[in-house]
């Protein structure tokens, strides 16, 4: 009898992490390891069920407006730190794993919009925040926030 399982890895933070570890070692990219347990976080937490749910629920196409997220931080200034966070997060998770999709659209919101938007919330956020470690982590993120997302895709 034939086995048909699929072996896949047991934890889904130690994928990100081969995968984050291996795609940055080969793109010469360094960041500090705060920056790459973020970079794990981020991407195992849209895997979560509400994260997919508000993914795929408020946008065109699945995707949701950038924009929107944009003026939620300007409207909420309370909230701006979250927001400005939440945007640079879902910019980074479109543009590591759904570039090929960008292009294919031809939407007016091309793979520059998004990387833009995402380095620029990071950047934002990273000012907002009076944590010293997250400064550092989101800044880091926005420096490198391109070269990221092309050694991710």
């Amino acid at each position: 009898m034939i086995d048909k399982t699929i072996t896949t890895h047991l934890k889904v933070n130690s994928y990100f992490y081969e995968l984050i570890d291996t795609s940055l070692i080969s793109n010469n990219i360094k960041l500090k390891d705060d920056s790459e347990a973020y970079l794990i976080s981020v991407f195992t937490d849209f895997l979560k069920q509400e994260q997919i749910n508000i993914f795929f629920s408020t946008g065109d196409l699945g995707f949701p407006s950038l924009f929107s997220l944009y003026k939620n931080a300007h409207s909420s200034p309370g909230l701006a730190f979250n927001e400005y966070r939440n945007l640079g997060d879902m910019s980074l998770f479109i543009t590591s794993f759904f570039r090929n999709y960008i292009f294919r659209r031809h939407s007016l919101n091309n793979l520059d919009y998004y990387v833009d938007m995402g380095s620029n919330a990071y950047l934002k956020a990273s000012r907002m925040t009076h944590n010293q470690s997250f400064n550092s982590i989101l800044g880091e993120l926005a420096l490198n926030f391109k070269s990221i997302t092309e050694a991710l895709n």
